[in-house]
């Protein structure tokens, strides 16, 4: 078995969920918003637009701050291509971006504390 095939079997879960994770962001950024320019009727924009705007992004940026926190050593550059998928220069890309390192950086806090708190679990029962 050639060394690929051998990667590929030890860390197919990671790869396929990082790759739909992936995929899923760059359609909803990069296909959902050009397609939204397009749209005349202000009722419809309005009813597509602000369900995007104040719900599914934030929720996206807080997802993926959450997963790539799970496993930062492996998982960074999900965090960095979400940073550079928001790259529009408005104040609701900042506030993402803001959204995805707290998450990020909530989660590294609570997996630090768990790991000690078993650590010190561990050494109490010894």
């Amino acid at each position: 078995m050639n060394k690929f095939a051998a990667f590929f079997k030890r860390h197919r879960r990671g790869i396929i969920t990082t790759t739909a994770f992936l995929a899923f962001d760059v359609v909803m950024l990069l296909v959902v918003d050009p397609l939204i320019a397009n749209v005349e009727d202000f009722k419809t924009l309005f009813f597509i637009v602000v369900p995007l705007a104040y719900v599914i992004y934030p929720v996206i940026s807080l997802a993926v701050g959450i997963y790539a926190g799970r496993d930062i050593k492996r998982r960074w550059h999900i965090a960095v291509l979400q940073v550079l998928f928001f790259i529009k220069c408005d104040l609701l890309t900042y506030i993402y971006i803001a959204i995805e390192l707290l998450s990020l950086i909530i989660t590294l806090i609570i997996k630090k504390r768990c790991k000690n708190k078993a650590d010190k679990q561990e050494n109490h029962n010894v």
